[in-house]
């Protein structure tokens, strides 16, 4: 026996509304994050203008503030495309953070919130 159309219609449509809240959620934390590393990159581009921030230093908190700027404008891909593999997973790892997260850990997570 199969089921009426209208209750498959209810269960279609049920699901591509959490579809799009999960996708919703995931546009928004994109955003957040593009935000801080835009702001986390100014202040600490700021930082570069005291004199008392070592010179030995200022080349290599440049290229991180562009880095995060680049980010922060969508170019994540290619501005941390040099960087070693195994040292962003020892920072994620440092920061708390997962170095994996599928699809059903993003929508228990948005579920929670």
């Amino acid at each position: 026996m199969t089921a009426p159309l209208g209750a498959y219609s209810e269960g279609y449509r049920a699901g591509q509304e959490d579809l799009l809240r999960y996708y919703s959620a995931a546009l928004d934390e994109i955003f957040r994050l593009r935000r801080a590393l835009a702001l986390e990159g100014g202040t600490i581009k700021g930082h570069l203008n005291l004199k008392m921030f070592p010179r030995s230093r200022r080349e290599i908190t440049l290229a991180q503030v562009r880095r995060m700027q680049d980010a922060a404008c969508g170019n994540a891909s290619v501005s941390y495309s040099g960087i070693d593999y195994h040292v962003v997973e020892a920072s994620m790892r440092d920061a708390g953070a997962s170095n994996h997260l599928t699809r059903d850990q993003w929508e228990r997570e948005v579920d929670e919130s």
